[in-house]
């Protein structure tokens, strides 16, 4: 039989695929026969020294809070499942579960959670309030709306006071002090997104829909203390823990920064990509961190007034 030269390089090609195929195929039952004699107990080991990258908690994590006496993050997942996970062993327990629980915050100190729920009923709005000391309930409080309206919740550093803002202006307070904690209220124009309580509990961050953001006394809405600087819609707040500072970002990526007794703006900064999605002051308000949605988390040294040369970049995970 004469071979040509196109059929002799086939037919070495493939006898060099079949050796190679072969030895693939020993080499793997070499290394299943290798660990079934070194028994089942290694396999078991080398699984239980791999740690987890993160803790897959839930579908989206809506919003997080950490409880420095407990020393656990307290977690809201959609579609509404409350986690706390403790920071030193990752070990997550379910706290509360329910598709209308749409907003939890919970205190840095004496571990206070604040729960908003949310549904539709007989074509009125329903929001439920529940207020949570170390599982011990403090204030159920339920409203009724013939219109389509959000709110938002928001409790000081010290779990001390706690408050609702509804879009239509309503304003809820609660002195979680005594025994039988005291509530407030009053009413001020319709407010949009972030409108929040201070860490003291003292004041109040208001944006109205006309566009503007004012500071006002928390107990009785009077005091208004205009932001001049502000003119695109509020997106992220945070207050220093004594109420002092206060950053604000908005939706053109403005970051400003304010003394809160005065309203006077004190710095303020561009986001190259826009739009200021979160921001966070260090509790001494000396380091300020902003987020957008170019991945990146910017990190400014407030007593200097100018950004650290360190910007972390990439996914943020729940490590341990």
């Amino acid at each position: 039989m004469i071979w040509k030269p196109n059929e002799l390089h086939r037919a070495g090609f493939l006898y060099l695929t079949a050796v190679r195929e072969v030895g693939l195929i020993c080499l793997a039952l070499t290394l299943i026969l290798s660990l079934l004699l070194r028994g089942h107990t290694l396999l078991q080991s080398d699984v239980a020294d791999q740690s987890p990258a993160a803790h897959q908690i839930g579908y989206s994590v809506l919003g997080i809070t950490v409880d420095q006496d407990q020393q656990q993050l307290v977690a809201l997942t959609w579609p509404g499942e409350l986690h706390r996970i403790d920071l030193a062993t990752g070990t997550t327990s379910p706290q509360s579960t329910s598709e209308n629980l749409v907003s939890a915050v919970t205190s840095a100190k004496n571990s206070t959670t604040v729960m908003l729920w949310e549904w539709a009923e007989d074509s009125q709005i329903h929001h439920c309030v529940h207020i949570d000391r170390q599982e011990k309930r403090l204030v159920t409080k339920e409203w009724v709306f013939d219109s389509l309206a959000t709110a938002s919740i928001s409790v000081s550093f010290a779990g001390e006071f706690a408050l609702l803002i509804t879009s239509e202006g309503d304003v809820v307070g609660w002195d979680l002090s005594p025994p039988t904690p005291v509530e407030w209220k009053f009413r001020i124009g319709k407010v949009g997104p972030e409108s929040r309580l201070s860490s003291d509990g003292r004041q109040i961050l208001v944006n109205s829909r006309d566009g503007k953001s004012f500071l006002c006394d928390a107990r009785t809405g009077r005091g208004r203390i205009e932001l001049d600087e502000m003119r695109d819609c509020c997106r992220c707040t945070a207050w220093s823990r004594d109420g002092k500072l206060l950053a604000v970002g908005d939706q053109a990526g403005n970051v400003h920064l304010f003394e809160t007794e005065t309203g006077i703006r004190i710095w303020h900064n561009q986001l190259p990509s826009g739009f200021a999605r979160s921001a966070a002051l260090s509790h001494d308000g000396t380091r300020l961190a902003v987020g957008g949605f170019d991945h990146i988390i910017r990190v400014w040294d407030v007593t200097k007034v100018c950004k650290l040369p360190v910007e972390f970049t990439g996914q943020i995970g729940i490590t341990r």
